[in-house]
């Protein structure tokens, strides 16, 4: 099955780099539309420190003043200027706004509001809202971070404690992922333990893209939803997971959809890391099941998992950003735990926060657990050469990085298959 789905994979990644071409030499020919008027409805709003991004269907626009006024599912009558996202000056933004879908850009003169599309989205957005003012009430000046963890509103976060997650490899652990999805499924698991095997399945599959609808269906947890889709399936028909073969299945399918994905940095990194983990994950996990203390056989396992999840994500991660965490072992080793704690703590304090007693003791833990958190990654960032930033970034390096890591999984896979193959011949003598 992972052949195959190697070879759709490959196939639909040489077709997306031709269609993209094609697309992109068929719109030189197009010349920006200087005026525009046109009605459109807000799929989406960004707030940014000095200004907020809003997404309709196939376009952006940015407004400079207060626009907290305007909410999801708006219809604006929009006037100013039109232009394709792949002329802009900016060729690394129009390229990021293309691989979300977005290829125009509104330049607004004015705008006005017309109505309201009465639809899921508007009522989704309602329901975000709610919950963040409940969050806001609860836990005042830590919300932003909370907000983040629980739904992935992470325009709120300052940028202190963003560069200080950045520093220490964490930031993942705020983007709605495999991670938030694994620690929900098993949290509805260990509830519905009692239930029949097919109905718990079932219920948690609905669920987690009840909750991937209500994240805003950012692509991280579509990923992530699709992964877990096919781990129930697996569990459901006996088969076998496969990690590769969901991750070339996951990553076909996005690139039909959008071809312009490929640009998508978060594509990227999470791709590079479902087949960092498929490559080198298994041959550190063997090794500590050999460790007889639980505790540290524990240990063992998170940290290869970390250690191979950020293998082939490394060079990316110099190549985009610049910069590369030294620390990332260690504080993920630490915060990966944490948050697993505190998330249902979390959870559970929004839920009964009222309950006289029980609520006050939870809101306790769970401001200790984030202060904590915060503590630990502070301190961690602080440590000299925790990390180190580069000026520029080479393709070069990068290519080289890519090069030495594969050349490494060779010569593992070629011992592998000699032990094996010595191992067969001592097995066919002795018999």
């Amino acid at each position: 099955m992972r052949r195959y789905s190697l070879c759709i994979f490959i196939f639909i990644f040489i077709f997306s780099l031709f269609f993209i071409e094609a697309q992109n030499y068929l719109l030189k020919s197009k010349v920006d539309i200087d005026e525009y008027n046109g009605l459109n409805t807000v799929k989406k709003i960004e707030y940014k420190e000095t200004h907020t991004n809003i997404f309709f269907q196939d376009s952006v626009m940015t407004i400079w003043n207060d626009t907290h006024n305007i909410k999801e599912g708006d219809i604006l009558d929009v006037r100013g200027r039109k232009q394709l996202a792949q002329n802009l000056e900016n060729k690394g933004y129009g390229r990021y706004l293309m691989s979300k879908g977005y290829i125009y850009i509104i330049k607004p003169e004015d705008y006005i509001f017309v109505g309201r599309s009465i639809s899921p989205l508007y009522y989704i957005q309602k329901l975000r809202d709610r919950l963040g003012r409940r969050i806001e009430n609860i836990f005042r000046g830590r919300s932003p971070f909370i907000k983040a963890l629980i739904y992935g509103e992470r325009s709120e976060i300052d940028l202190s404690t963003s560069d200080t997650m950045s520093k220490t490899g964490t930031s993942h652990l705020i983007a709605i992922s495999g991670f938030h999805i694994g620690i929900i499924a098993g949290l509805l698991g260990i509830l519905l333990n009692k239930t029949n095997f097919l109905t718990r399945y079932i219920f948690i599959f609905f669920f987690i893209w009840i909750y991937v609808v209500f994240t805003g269906g950012r692509p991280s947890s579509v990923r992530a939803g699709a992964f877990y889709t096919f781990l129930i399936l697996s569990v459901i028909f006996s088969e076998e997971y496969d990690i590769l073969s969901s991750g070339f299945i996951i990553a076909s399918a996005l690139l039909l959809i959008n071809p312009y994905i490929i640009y998508d940095i978060g594509f990227q990194l999470s791709f590079m890391a479902i087949l960092s983990i498929g490559l080198f994950y298994n041959p550190i996990k063997n090794k500590a099941e050999k460790i007889k203390n639980p505790i540290l056989k524990k240990i063992a396992k998170l940290g290869g998992l970390t250690i191979s999840a950020q293998l082939l994500t490394l060079p990316l991660t110099y190549y985009h950003f610049g910069r590369i965490s030294l620390i990332s072992l260690i504080s993920n080793l630490i915060s990966v735990p944490l948050i697993g704690v505190l998330y249902p703590v979390l959870i559970f304090t929004i839920l009964f926060n009222k309950i006289a007693f029980i609520g006050p003791i939870a809101k306790e833990v769970s401001v200790d657990l984030m202060d904590f958190f915060i503590y630990i990654n502070t301190m961690l960032s602080d440590i000299p050469m925790s990390y180190i930033d580069f000026q520029e970034s080479s393709i070069y390096i990068t290519i080289s990085m890519y090069i030495f890591l594969i050349a490494l999984y060779g010569i593992y896979e070629k011992y592998r298959l000699k032990e094996n193959f010595n191992d067969l011949q001592g097995f066919t003598r002795q018999y």
